[in-house]
């Protein structure tokens, strides 16, 4: 019993932390200014997918909890719970764990194509920077190229 209320202890404890943080998040942002669109509707989001996640760990962690407070756990060693309703109650906590899965991966993608795009404007803003100085060296090669045929021609490097 005391390690299954400590489990619930502590996922309720990680699901209120990590919603502090997120409402904190919510208010640094809000006080940002000039913040671009796409990056505001990027945080936005995740601020509100990680407290959706919060909210389903702290419920999970009550769940588990309530079934050891209530005396559910102990009927069921003891065979007096209705078994489908045992199960029925387990069912639906593995199902919110596998909701808190899905929330977690779809964060991780959007976490993912966000930041892929950024790398990409990188990408791309540093392929122009390097064309440019490209293109600044090749002329500079040809200007003194013909520089150099210039003073060949008019005889100007010739020793006599």
């Amino acid at each position: 019993m005391f390690k299954g209320l400590a489990f619930a202890a502590v996922l309720v404890a990680f699901g209120v932390g990590t919603a502090y943080r997120q409402v904190r998040n919510r208010k640094v942002l809000a006080a940002r200014t000039h913040v671009p669109s796409y990056e505001l509707a990027y945080l936005r989001g995740q601020i509100t997918r990680r407290l959706c996640v919060a909210a389903v760990l702290v419920l999970i962690g009550g769940m588990i909890g309530g079934s050891f407070v209530s005396g559910m756990e102990a009927q069921a060693d003891d065979a007096e719970v209705d078994p489908l309703l045992y199960a029925l109650f387990w069912i639906a906590v593995l199902l919110l764990v596998f909701v808190v899965t899905c929330l977690a991966i779809f964060d991780f993608w959007a976490t993912r194509r966000y930041w892929m795009g950024i790398y990409r404007q990188l990408k791309n803003d540093h392929n122009t920077l390097l064309q440019r100085d490209l293109a600044l060296y090749r002329r500079q090669r040809m200007e003194e190229r013909e520089s150099r045929i210039r003073r060949g021609l008019s005889g100007e490097g010739e020793n006599v």
